[in-house]
């Protein structure tokens, strides 16, 4: 909520931030995953080291609260 008003961001914004918040952090992910297939560098060093996990489970716990979120920033 703090983002949001210090942002001066309306209904609207309010809306927006909600819903981009989990695609957002899958795009993380799917960067990660996509290195580690490819071999791409940093994004296979990154992958062999959790941070795919990591942002997996990030992204399951901004899906699991999108309507906490909408709540809060409403």
């Amino acid at each position: 909520r703090v983002l949001a008003n210090g942002y001066g961001l309306d209904g609207k914004g309010r809306a927006a931030l909600a819903e981009m918040l989990a695609p957002r952090i899958n795009s993380m992910y799917q960067l990660l995953a996509r290195g580690s297939e490819t071999g791409a560098e940093p994004w296979r060093m990154l992958w062999s080291q959790g941070h795919g996990e990591a942002w997996l489970d990030d992204y399951e716990f901004a899906e699991e609260r999108l309507e906490r979120w909408r709540d809060a920033l409403s």
